[in-house]
């Protein structure tokens, strides 16, 4: 739903590229208000994506109040090609070599 709603909002309003640093976030009793950008007025908003990856714990300044902390670990990915038809699954695993070290 919420994508498609992106979706809908670019089509009607045609997208926006922030490359400004966000200083902070207006709110009201109730609800978020604006988003604030360095040398900028506000921009409106009720719904707010943090969509920064390993990076949106920077994001916690920004509010008065905690967000849940995400964390992120480096990981390597393998692809094996096959002869034969596999069905679309993925493995996730964790290994330690016998000398205890990670890299």
């Amino acid at each position: 739903m919420l994508c498609s709603n992106q979706s809908l909002a670019l089509l009607v309003h045609g997208p926006m590229a922030n490359t400004r640093i966000s200083h902070g976030m207006d709110f009201s009793p109730e609800s978020l208000e604006a988003v604030r950008l360095s040398g900028e007025k506000s921009i409106p908003c009720d719904i707010l994506v943090l969509a920064m990856g390993p990076w949106t714990n920077s994001a916690s300044d920004w509010f008065e109040h905690n967000i849940p902390l995400i964390g992120a670990q480096r990981a390597h990915s393998v692809v094996l090609s096959t002869d034969q038809e596999v069905p679309a699954q993925a493995l996730f695993t964790e290994y330690t070599p016998a000398s205890g070290k990670s890299d």
